[in-house]
């Protein structure tokens, strides 16, 4: 583990005891691919799932992987044809 990656584990690690100190959990992957694949365990079929434009959703890809599938319902900014 380079000094950078055992910084970043540190620095989640804190914030996730902060994040349970107020009732809720936070997840660290060490990568954008481990991090689409936990997010799409945390999506339960018969979810409607929208992203508000995220490029980081983007660059890991989690959009690509929510446009896949076909058990949720995702409301995709991208493909809207008029803003409303």
């Amino acid at each position: 583990m380079t000094p950078k990656e055992q910084y970043y584990e540190n620095i989640a690690g804190t914030i996730m005891k902060n994040l349970e100190k107020r009732r809720m959990a936070g997840y660290y992957c060490p990568t954008a691919e481990e991090a689409a694949n936990l997010a799409m365990t945390l999506i339960a079929p018969g979810a409607s799932v929208g992203t508000g434009g995220s490029m980081t959703l983007e660059e890991c890809g989690i959009m690509s992987q929510l446009r896949s599938r076909k058990d949720i319902t995702f409301l995709d900014r991208s493909a809207a044809k008029t803003p409303e």
